[in-house]
């Protein structure tokens, strides 16, 4: 949940991705703290496995600029996908303003992302801030097979399209925050 300071005239968003396993959710952030230019972030911390998977939750500040004299500042986080960490997921995701919900491309991995989707349902269902901003991100369009995007959102249960990406490339990373980020702050 937003913490808004009335004395500083700062609000501090929460963002957090979600999504599945390898999905591309770390690789959003690197790709952000790559982009934006260190006096508007903070460091990159990641706690992860040998193989690469999050084990806990990745984070990011970042200062994004101020609207209408007030500074914004935003929180951004990764939940871990492994079925295994459920604890942690439902931990990370208490207190989101905008969630980003990153599913693979790949048609092998849609199972996964269905099953992933439905996780978040029960979390949100089970007390989370009724209409908390979701955006769909649907990563790996680079892959041959990719599904179209549509598709993918439709597998989801998602009425509205997603936000095409290739987060290894960088591409729709940005798109992706902004939109989460703007109807974050729409939403207080």
């Amino acid at each position: 949940m937003a913490l808004i300071d009335l004395a500083a005239r700062t609000v501090r968003l929460r963002v957090v991705y979600a999504g599945p396993a390898a999905s591309g959710k770390t690789t959003n952030l690197r790709h952000i703290a790559a982009l934006v230019p260190s006096g508007a972030r903070g460091d990159l911390v990641s706690i992860s496995a040998r193989d690469g998977h999050t084990l806990v939750r990745d984070d990011l500040p970042l200062d994004l600029g101020e609207i209408d004299g007030w500074r914004m500042l935003a929180d951004i986080s990764t939940i871990p996908g492994q079925p295994e960490l459920v604890d942690a997921r439902a931990a990370v995701l208490a207190g989101a303003d905008a969630i980003i919900f990153v599913a693979d491309s790949d048609p092998a991995r849609i199972a996964a992302a269905v099953e992933s989707m439905a996780e978040l349902r029960t979390f949100i269902a089970a007390g989370f801030r009724p209409g908390l901003p979701l955006v769909l991100q649907v990563n790996k369009r680079d892959l041959p097979d990719a599904l179209p995007v549509e598709r993918v959102a439709a597998s989801l249960g998602l009425m509205s399209s997603g936000i095409a990406a290739i987060a290894i490339n960088g591409d729709g990373v940005l798109e992706t925050l902004r939109t989460a980020c703007r109807l974050a702050a729409r939403a207080l």
